[in-house]
């Protein structure tokens, strides 16, 4: 607990952003001892806000000066809520940030599929009795499985712009599934192991498992991947070993991941 709530307090002193529209969500990026951009960054928010009502549920009383958990989750998640808007489908989808909405100038969406937290969002849906957040959970499927659709699966891009699922494309001129996108499987394998969500078993099945196989049958599994599927590189790298080793449906494919990885191998309970 400590630890915990020396973080805390050092986010909250040196990136909250008193003041400012949705005060509650911190500033993105620090560099050189001072916040060099104080605009959010919604997958952070989301992370801290799931552990600070993980850290409400173990230590029910408030550090010295500082809110109590989950009265601060409840702040960050109204901030977070007015970050999600809703496709001309009906899609409803966490932006990274309020300038991802660029539909007044006619150019849709900017999406980080990686910033899609399902298994987080059940977690805020039951924390505060809200089905907008179960509505989220769900509908984050839909952009995940757009971006992977194809005969092989393609790599999940690291930045996507959005209208709807019929509707968009990656993101940037060297668009490529890198250290952004590598989250996914384990925030999907989350959804999975903590509320056995069909969507996310689907998702893993289609869209992670061939990865997984290639690592299984002796071929280098590198963190950037070309869309098409295809590695950039032949360097194996603990990270991508990780992140698969959630995604991963048999045990001996787990125990392979974990061991070429930066984790132990209980890491991973039972699926």
């Amino acid at each position: 607990r400590e630890t915990f709530d020396r973080v805390w307090r050092w986010a909250s002193s040196h990136l909250g952003r008193q003041g400012r529209d949705r005060a509650s969500l911190w500033a993105w990026h620090w560099q050189d001892g001072g916040v060099s951009d104080w605009n959010v960054a919604t997958d952070a928010d989301t992370d801290a806000a799931l552990a600070l009502i993980i850290a409400g549920g173990r230590w029910k009383d408030a550090p010295t000066g500082l809110p109590a958990y989950h009265d601060a989750a409840r702040a960050m998640l109204a901030d977070l809520r007015t970050l999600v808007a809703r496709d001309a489908d009906g899609t409803n989808l966490m932006l990274p940030g309020a300038w991802a909405d660029q539909r007044s100038d006619a150019r849709g969406l900017v999406l980080n599929p990686s910033y899609l937290a399902p298994g987080a969002y059940r977690v805020f849906a039951a924390f505060t009795g809200s089905e907008e957040w179960t509505a989220l959970a769900d509908d984050s499927y839909v952009v995940l499985s757009a971006v992977c659709a194809g005969t092989p699966p393609r790599s999940v891009p690291d930045w996507i712009r959005w209208e709807t699922r019929a509707a968009w494309a990656p993101e940037g001129n060297s668009a490529r599934s890198s250290w952004d996108a590598i989250r996914v499987p384990w925030r999907v394998a989350t959804d999975l192991m903590w509320f056995a969500s069909p969507p996310a078993r689907a998702w893993l099945s289609t869209c992670a498992e061939p990865f997984v196989e290639r690592a299984r049958n002796g071929a280098p599994l590198p963190v950037e991947h070309e869309l098409d599927g295809r590695a950039v590189g032949t360097d194996d790298h603990p990270l991508a070993h990780a992140m698969f080793a959630f995604a991963a449906s048999r045990a001996s494919d787990r125990r392979l991941l974990l061991d070429r990885s930066c984790l132990p191998r209980d890491v991973l309970g039972p699926r």
